[in-house]
């Protein structure tokens, strides 16, 4: 049986990654087809399932994604046939697109939401976890490090999308995705990107939407960016000599040829390496600094996590305090402000209620909500207050006008038959409704029509 065709005796074997259609083709066409590790050169996708290593204990969780148009180029052929040892050594499925399904370069997101979409319509147990992304011109020099040293620590369940940078910003060239419904939204958002804004440029393609669509609320907490050495290292100079950090060390994964001119003959030369498995590039984990540096990275990360969460709380409850009350104000004044303001106050209420629900941990998504609703609850704020802003200059002007008839000589208050402590008791008593219920308008109201009445009364008696 030729190797890496082992489910032809299985079918079943299939099942674990392959949609009903391609299982049916490949079965059907089973007996045309030449198999071996890896075909490169049929004008089908393919996924890959290398013989692992039968001293790696655990089943893989991850899949490797990429694009092959260079089918009679053979030094992307080499290049993608460099991941052969490190794939079959830890069990990673590979997953091929070999003709186009969008133009140049978009491809890539829609072959990988095709592949999640795949994947989530399975029962969860059965599903990859994530994937990893890489370029038809990347060239792994260590096989013998596993992908799982990368992903984040349980403590991180929110990040779905590990990513690296270069000078030039986000570089989407290798970077993992989780296998969840939030990685669906984002690339159905960067291959609808170039067509409901078309009048955006976008520099570097499917990698500039990318870079745009990430500093959005929907996305920004849901991703980082890890040392681009990790799994993104670039060439080092031309005399070997490393100068920048993100240039590949011996024991690193992969080198990366991203926006590098004439690239193939640079490829061949590290193909030429990676073909020898040379002892000092394809050093054992233990060997390399890995393990100390992602440590220390998410180590690093848990406390900006908690000085975020920590930030958020202390918008809790001022939050809280303003939704409630903006929402008891609702259910008492709502006429009291024109429909078009009354339908941005719900909109951000049912925002700040969202936020406090769904990004406890994000401080910038609750402020936002937080000042939305002070913003647009303002017109509500007015309209509630007016009556009582009314209510007390009345007063004011009442109490104003009491305390200067009770100034007045006894002789102008003679005949009012004790009205000089009426008044006083009425006087004390609005300052009292003032100082301790003044939201209370109606009782407000009472009491400077109590202080009136016995104002005019008194002058009544007096004339």
């Amino acid at each position: 049986m030729p190797q890496g065709a082992e489910w032809l005796a299985d079918p079943e074997s299939l099942d674990r990654s392959v949609s009903l259609a391609t299982k049916n083709f490949l079965l059907g066409y089973s007996s045309q087809l030449k198999f071996s590790s890896y075909r490169y050169d049929a004008p089908h996708d393919l996924i890959t399932y290398p013989q692992r290593d039968k001293s790696i204990d655990s089943e893989s969780l991850i899949a490797k994604v990429t694009i092959l148009f260079h089918g009679k180029d053979p030094t992307y052929v080499r290049a993608i046939q460099s991941h052969q040892a490190h794939n079959r050594r830890f069990g990673y499925p590979l997953f091929v697109l070999r003709h186009g399904i969008l133009d140049g370069i978009w491809n890539k997101p829609v072959y990988l939401l095709a592949i999640l979409l795949e994947e989530l319509r399975k029962p969860e147990a059965r599903r990859l976890k994530w994937l990893l992304w890489v370029d038809a011109d990347t060239v792994v020099t260590n096989p013998k490090l596993p992908l799982d040293i990368f992903l984040p620590p349980d403590e991180f369940p929110h990040l779905h999308l590990l990513t690296t940078a270069d000078p030039n910003g986000l570089n989407n060239g290798i970077f993992f995705l989780k296998v969840h419904p939030w990685s669906v939204e984002l690339l159905s958002s960067v291959i609808a990107y170039r067509i409901f804004r078309p009048d955006e440029e976008l520099r570097f393609r499917d990698q500039s939407a990318l870079q745009v669509l990430l500093k959005e609320k929907r996305f920004r907490r849901n991703f980082v960016i890890v040392p681009q050495r990790w799994f993104n290292a670039y060439q080092p100079e031309h005399d070997g000599s490393r100068t920048l950090p993100f240039q590949i060390l011996p024991g690193d994964l992969l080198v990366h040829f991203a926006g590098v001119p004439n690239r193939g003959p640079r490829m061949r030369v590290w193909l030429d390496r990676a073909e020898k498995h040379l002892p000092e590039w394809e050093l054992e984990l233990e060997y390399t600094n890995h393990l100390n540096e992602t440590k220390i990275f998410w180590a690093d990360q848990l406390d900006v996590l908690a000085k975020e969460r920590s930030e958020a709380q202390s918008f809790m409850e001022p939050a809280s305090e303003l939704l409630a009350r903006t929402k008891q104000q609702l259910s008492t004044h709502s006429r009291a402000i024109d429909s078009g303001e009354l339908e941005q106050v719900e909109k951000h209420v049912k925002q700040l209620m969202t936020s406090l629900d769904e990004y406890s941990d994000d401080p910038e998504t609750i402020k936002d909500a937080y000042q939305n609703l002070r913003k647009s609850a303002f017109p509500l704020q007015e309209a509630i207050e007016a009556p009582k802003k009314e209510a007390h200059r009345q007063a004011r002007a009442a109490l104003s006008k009491g305390k200067q008839r009770l100034l007045q000589p006894a002789s102008s208050n003679a005949g009012n038959g004790g009205g000089e402590e009426h008044l006083r008791s009425k006087i004390d008593f609005l300052e009292r409704l003032l100082l301790e219920v003044p939201d209370d308008v109606d009782a407000i109201r009472k009491a400077v029509d109590d202080i009136q009445y016995n104002h005019k009364s008194g002058a009544s008696n007096s004339s």
